[in-house]
């Protein structure tokens, strides 16, 4: 320390790297170093006791830096921007800690470019050394003024210890410390005494994998250059730190002169950017630049050993409702609970990705397509199990699409290409199921994506329009009511048929939307064609699967009754029995719930799908409709007969009234008429006509049927 006491102050504070100011609690700029007038582009004499607001983007900072000094005597780590003399922006941090200079209370600020900390690193060593030059020079001219000497070096013994780097002398041959800064105990956790005294002690502290290349870089280090390192030390408690240093050899002072800081967040950030770059933020799998560069690796090695690999393209079904009625927070955490149970199930077999959505892809290698199968079947099973987020209750379901390599394709694009489409192909398959590529898959998913297209076109232009079909009173040939039926007649692509869209807008997503637009113009129709008739006329809406699968289905549809004024008794829903037979307790729920408030329940399509006359006793059906398939055959091979009579006594003993579809000629309503089916329906009576030209002519309708 003795050589330090002979130093010059502002020779001193010239000669560190890092910008100093002192100023008075006005905020007077009374000394500035000229690192601190280089980093500003100013000649230091021009900021002389002007204030330091002059050159701060926000002037709030110096008031809460004051409030901060005088609570804690210090102020540690303060952000600040500064703006140059060429009106450039310099973001640094500030070390701030009040002294005393005669008496007289001083602000002395230390700060940081934190965007040129390794120059600093330099220029502070640099500095270092040009400061033991000058405190040799200097100590012959200063023997007379030992009292100042004295408090002088005491100031900079402070000004040293407020910098948060540590700065050490190591000896060149025993690799002890001569000298170290107080910074030192709050990075490796020790006191400055013991490093002082105990030569092997930061050594020791160093990591145990990084204390070799740590003494090889000593070794290494040339005379008068200077050079840096990067290593690890474990403090006693067991944490590890990053440290790094820059290390200058004197030889001829023979000392290793370094200045260290702790790099340690830096590290983390690195390793955290590193990581992001190819995991998914959600839910922390990898992602899909991950999931490329892993598929080609594959390829890679399949040319030196051959190895067939699958990709799976996992969509999860029906999420995009879930998202858009939930809300996304509870769709995020929904998906982090898929992505844990998907892990879990592959387990160390493959690599689950996200793909992005509601997307995954998994990468499996496999010894035959039977491996394959079996752990597609797995992950869909795994996925059945319901999921719960808050307090809603999710059920689950997967379409998985499958390629495989060198089959399918023969890189990473076309592989998940085939994979994705053949997952469309499950979709249009029914959902819940895999698929493995094929060719001809190709076909029939651009169908697919040309419906879409033209699903979204509509729902964006409103291409769609709702017609009605009359419904007529067998026994009085009266007009009973209205069958709303769906029509998308695009401009550019003329109609499409509903079994065409209907399906794509099931498997998209979109028939919710479309099932809204159904249900609101069907209860304003409703509404209008009651307002003009002397009894009362029904509208009959169809339903979709993956609208009744909604748990608020009834509540939405009588919500929509209620906002266009339409009593309930009006209204009459049309439902396949798949779909009441999928859920039953849920279809249950919602029908009584329907019932209850007067709305009616048609079953069509009766007697193409389950037929279960167990069910069929127990839900609140008011109404069986006969599927034309049944009736056209009547009178080309005289068959059905039996069955057609046997439905409508079931029916009517259930106590249920049936509705024939498909009645084409005045044969076919006399012979229903016999058979007591008590309403018809088709060509026969009328097409289906748009709501304005059925509104506009209705008494022309009444007398018509009638006839």
């Amino acid at each position: 320390m003795e050589f330090l006491s002979k130093l010059n102050v502002n020779d001193v504070l010239n000669c560190l790297p890092d910008p100093i100011l002192i100023i008075d609690t006005l905020g007077n700029i009374k000394f500035c170093n000229e690192s601190f007038s280089n980093l500003l582009n100013y000649e230091t004499d021009e900021m002389q006791d002007k204030n330091i607001i002059n050159y701060l983007i926000d002037d709030s900072i110096v008031q809460e830096c004051l409030v901060e000094l005088y609570e804690n005597h210090h102020c540690l780590d303060q952000s600040a921007i500064f703006i140059t003399k060429d009106k450039k922006h310099v973001t640094t941090t500030k070390n701030l800690k009040l002294i005393k200079i005669d008496d007289e209370e001083y602000i002395f600020i230390n700060i940081r470019d934190v965007s040129r900390i390794e120059r600093i690193n330099y220029e502070l060593s640099s500095s270092k050394r040009e400061l033991e030059e000058r405190s040799k020079q200097l100590s012959d001219m200063l023997d007379d003024h030992k009292k100042q000497i004295v408090e002088k070096q005491l100031q900079l013994d402070e000004i040293i210890n407020i910098i948060d780097e540590i700065i050490w002398y190591i000896d060149d041959k025993t690799m002890e410390i001569k000298y170290v800064s107080n910074a030192i105990e709050h990075i490796f956790g020790e006191k400055k005494e013991d490093f002082l005294n105990d030569v092997s002690l930061w050594i020791n502290m160093i990591h145990e994998e990084d204390k070799q290349s740590v003494m090889n870089f000593f070794h290494g280090i040339k005379p008068s250059k200077a050079d840096s390192i990067e290593f690890r030390i474990r403090k006693k408690e067991g944490s590890i730190r990053w440290l790094s240093s820059t290390i200058t050899h004197h030889p001829s002072l023979n000392f290793f002169i370094g200045v260290t800081h702790d790099i340690t967040q830096k590290k983390k950030d690195q390793q955290n950017m590193e990581f992001m770059a190819y995991h998914d933020v959600l839910t922390s799998l990898p992602n899909r630049s991950f999931l490329k560069n892993e598929i080609n690796a594959l390829l890679k090695r399949s040319q030196i050993i051959q190895q067939n690999f699958a990709v799976l393209f996992l969509d999860l079904d029906n999420f995009k409702y879930i998202n858009d009625s939930m809300g996304h927070d509870i769709g995020d955490e929904l998906l982090v609970k898929v992505s844990h149970r998907l892990s879990g199930t592959i387990g160390t077999k493959g690599i689950c990705t996200r793909f992005g959505g509601d997307e995954f892809v998994i990468l499996m290698q496999m010894q035959n397509k039977e491996d394959i199968t079996i752990k597609a079947q797995q992950i869909i099973d795994s996925l059945t199990s319901p999921f719960k987020v808050e307090d809603h209750e999710f059920f689950i379901t997967s379409s998985i699409g499958i390629s495989i390599y060198p089959d399918d394709a023969n890189n990473a694009t076309e592989l998940i290409k085939s994979a994705d489409t053949a997952m469309y192909e499950s979709k249009l398959a029914g959902k819940n199921r895999y698929s493995f590529f094929d060719t001809a898959m190709n076909t029939s998913v651009k169908e697919f994506l040309e419906v879409e297209t033209h699903i979204k076109d509509a729902i964006a232009h409103d291409y769609f329009e709702l017609y009605f079909q009359p419904l007529v009173d067998s026994s009085t040939s009266t007009l009973y009511g209205f069958e709303a039926l769906l029509r998308l007649i695009h401009p550019k692509h003329g109609s499409i048929p509903p079994d065409k869209f209907i399906p794509v807008a099931e498997a998209t997503g979109d028939i919710h939307k479309i099932g809204e637009f159904v249900m609101q113009n069907a209860c304003r129709f409703a509404k209008r064609v009651n307002e003009l008739s002397s009894h009362e006329i029904f509208v009959s809406i169809n339903i979709s699967s993956r609208q009744f699968k909604e748990s608020s289905f009834a509540e939405t549809f009588l919500k929509h009754a209620a906002d266009y004024g339409v009593n309930p008794n009006l209204l009459k829903v049309e439902m396949t029995e798949s779909i009441l037979m999928n859920d039953i307790a849920l279809t249950v729920k919602e029908l009584d719930l329907l019932c209850k408030a007067g709305v009616k329940v048609a079953l069509d399509d009766f007697g193409t799908g389950y037929s279960s006359f167990e069910y069929l006793a127990q839900l609140p059906v008011n109404t069986i409709k006969i599927d034309k398939s049944f009736i056209i055959p009547v009178f080309e091979k005289k068959s059905n007969e039996h069955i057609v009579t046997a439905i409508t006594s079931l029916a009517h003993a259930l106590n249920m009234d049936v509705t024939a579809e498909g009645v084409e000629t005045d044969r076919h309503a006399r012979y229903l008429k016999e058979n007591n089916v008590d309403v018809l329906q088709g060509f026969y009576y009328s097409k289906a006509l748009p709501a304005d030209e059925i509104i506009n002519n209705i008494d022309e309708y009444k007398n018509l049927f009638n006839l």
